[in-house]
């Protein structure tokens, strides 16, 4: 059973993430969505559709860390 996305590439530098996500996350929550039960595309589309901000909730293996966070600068 999935427990969320796990970002596996590199996060791109100069895009909205860079800097807030790191190669290896794991995305727990979209937007206050489970992202377990999320297609790739019902993903896609949260993000897509966020506006100006996006909040993600991460579980982040290489610190321990569990929490939200907040990432600006979209469109």
């Amino acid at each position: 059973m999935s427990v969320g996305i796990r970002l596996c590439a590199q996060v791109t530098a100069g895009t909205p993430v860079f800097g807030e996500l790191q190669k290896d996350d794991l995305i727990l929550e979209i937007q206050g969505c489970d992202a377990a039960r999320l297609t790739h595309k019902q993903a896609q589309d949260l993000i897509r559709n966020a506006g100006g901000s996006m909040l993600v909730r991460v579980r982040r293996f290489s610190s321990h860390f569990v929490g939200y966070i907040c990432i600006s600068g979209f469109w």
